[in-house]
């Protein structure tokens, strides 16, 4: 069973390998970056193998690749490693950038489960609730607060120039968006920049997925 979640894992590590892009000034050496992760993943037998592959999408982050599919990459690479700490980190990051994704929500409840039976795994109950946060990317949500902001303005002026316009119950869900995304947005920038500089250090936890 194990080797057949490892077999899919990695499967699903080179299909977002394949699909992330590297723009940047030095966009041929990241481009190379991934192929050789991609071939680190497609060889690695064990959680060493694995562990090797999570540096090279460690020096894709510290080249400035910064973005949803490096970090998927990145913990579910450290998942086959068998560092579950890690990954989970890792996980949740991608999820910020990419909104909730059937595989991430799999893998984060295969590094909550260490090794162990993903159906005795349950996520944390506040995830429910704020679907809407975890399920939105963080872009998404930054421009929905903006546009409530300006909407709100825009309600303004129409009360200005027609004061008799009922625009009083628009006004309110203007403010009440805006407070909601905005705080969203605001909560998942502070966690993305209390996030630890990456370092490149193969050293596996111990255990194998």
């Amino acid at each position: 069973m194990k080797r057949i979640w490892t077999h899919r894992l990695a499967v699903g590590v080179v299909g977002f390998a394949l699909a992330g892009a590297a723009a940047a000034d030095d966009e041929f050496s990241r481009r190379f970056t991934w192929d050789e992760a991609r071939s680190r993943v497609e060889t690695a037998q064990s959680s060493v193998d694995f562990s090797r592959a999570a540096d090279s999408y460690r020096r894709l982050l510290q080249a400035g690749a910064v973005n949803g599919t490096t970090l998927y990459n990145l913990g579910t690479s450290l998942l086959l490693a068998g560092q579950y700490d890690q990954a989970a980190r890792c996980l949740e990051r991608a999820e910020r950038h990419l909104g909730t994704t059937p595989d991430i929500l799999r893998n984060l409840r295969l590094a909550a489960a260490r090794g162990g039976p993903v159906a005795n795994v349950a996520l944390p109950w506040y995830r429910a609730p704020l679907f809407w946060h975890f399920g939105m990317p963080a872009p998404r949500r930054i421009v929905i607060a903006t546009l409530a902001f300006a909407a709100f303005w825009l309600v303004l002026a129409v009360r200005i120039v027609f004061p008799r316009a009922p625009v009083a119950p628009f006004a309110w869900m203007t403010v009440i968006v805006f407070i909601v995304f905005a705080t969203s947005s605001g909560v998942s920038l502070y966690q993305e920049s209390r996030e630890s500089p990456v370092e490149i250090a193969s050293t596996a936890e111990g255990g194998r997925p």
